[in-house]
């Protein structure tokens, strides 16, 4: 196998017409290499804040409903991705017993989100669902049905709501 020279023409057909430069091509893949350490860095923040909040706060008490509800998803899921193999009773003991701290941190910090949302009065308001559905592309009412729309799905908001609060926690975060 000889690999293709990378010149004008390579980035054209490659590219499918999108780039016809390699310096333009190159500079493309530096946007997005950014952009992806960027996505995961922040992602690395996040997990280090929520892991921070919970061990400082060791005693926001866990209600055992929540937790047996979310580990009997979590138990359902890796049964799930691993139907091929039979699994006795004590084999998924075990893999609930695992699961249950990772269930109880999960609850734990959906406490302590949920008490910052409402103590900092967080909501989510018009400007943050723009994103979600370009308003310069669409009429005034057709915005106002969308936003109405958007607004009626609760695990959407529930999300947008918990990206708002991360937000907000990281603004106070120090970064090295």
């Amino acid at each position: 196998v000889i690999p293709a020279d990378l010149n004008d023409e390579f980035v054209t057909t490659y590219t499918k017409g999108d780039f016809s430069d390699v310096d333009d091509f190159r500079q493309e893949i530096g946007f997005q290499l950014q952009e992806r350490w960027d996505q995961e860095s922040r992602k690395s923040m996040e997990m280090q804040i929520v892991e921070t909040l919970v061990e400082m706060h060791p005693d926001v008490p866990v209600p055992e409903s929540a937790v047996t509800e979310l580990l009997s998803s979590m138990v359902e899921d890796v049964l799930k991705r691993n139907a091929n193999v039979k699994l006795g009773d004590d084999e998924k003991k075990q893999i609930s017993d695992s699961l249950r701290p990772v269930a109880e941190r999960n609850i734990r910090w959906e406490i302590i989100r949920n008490a910052v949302i409402e103590k900092e009065k967080l909501e989510i308001e018009d400007h943050d669902l723009d994103a979600l559905i370009r308003p310069e592309d669409k009429s005034e009412s057709e915005v106002k049905a969308m936003k109405s729309k958007l607004r009626s799905n609760v695990g959407l908001m529930n999300q947008l709501l918990a990206k708002k609060a991360m937000d907000f926690i990281l603004d106070f975060a120090i970064t090295e």
